[in-house]
């Protein structure tokens, strides 16, 4: 994770230098995730799928989140070309101090026509016992201070369609819905026989 900034103020977080992010968005403690926090990150993921009609596609287990997140904690080296995790993840403690409330968890883009970095949330969530105390916003202005402490233009997510109260929560965050692009994917078997013409 790029490293943490100094003290002072930033889009409403504070700071405290060091490798572990320590913030403060809307009086609401937001650190960075550990490699205990894995079972707990897993289950969030299940819930958000799950409140999303995508559960049965979920497969990733408790192993696969901890080297994809902290591949050293697992004896190993990232999947990636550098050998670095690709991934990070920001959470947000219980105020019993049992469990976490939310998370987010993101990643490094880059814009060609910017010519830097930015950052993409893939994954936000808010267990039900906590939404309206301002997790969420906390998690996205820590992304949002992230941004503007290192220079990134942008900070980017996607979310579906259907999910007015989500749409709702970010517009009230002032993001802009990017209607003229259209993600594409490719998986499963396209994926494989494009590879398949390719000697590596």
């Amino acid at each position: 994770m790029p490293a943490a900034a100094s003290s002072r103020r930033v889009t409403g977080a504070r700071y405290r230098r060091g490798m572990t992010i320590i913030a403060e968005a809307a009086d609401v403690p937001v650190r960075e995730a550990t490699a205990e926090d894995i079972p707990e990150i897993l289950d969030m993921i299940y819930e958000l799928a799950r409140n999303e009609g995508y559960l049965g596609n979920v497969r990733t287990t408790e192993e696969q989140l901890l080297q994809l997140l902290f591949p050293e904690a697992a004896g190993s080296r990232a999947n990636t070309p550098t050998g670095l995790p690709a991934a990070y993840c920001l959470v947000v403690d219980a105020e019993s101090g049992d469990g976490l409330w939310g998370m987010a968890l993101w990643y490094l883009t880059v814009s060609t026509w910017e010519g830097r970095y930015g950052i993409h949330l893939e994954d936000l969530y808010v267990r039900s016992e906590a939404r309206g105390k301002g997790v969420g916003k906390a998690l996205v202005m820590t992304l949002a201070a992230l941004c503007e402490e290192h220079g990134y233009p942008r900070l980017e997510w996607a979310v579906q369609d259907s999910n007015e109260h989500a749409r709702a929560f970010y517009r009230s965050l002032r993001a802009d819905e990017l209607e003229e692009w259209l993600t594409n994917r490719l998986s499963g078997r396209p994926l494989r026989a494009l590879a398949e013409e390719v000697d590596l």
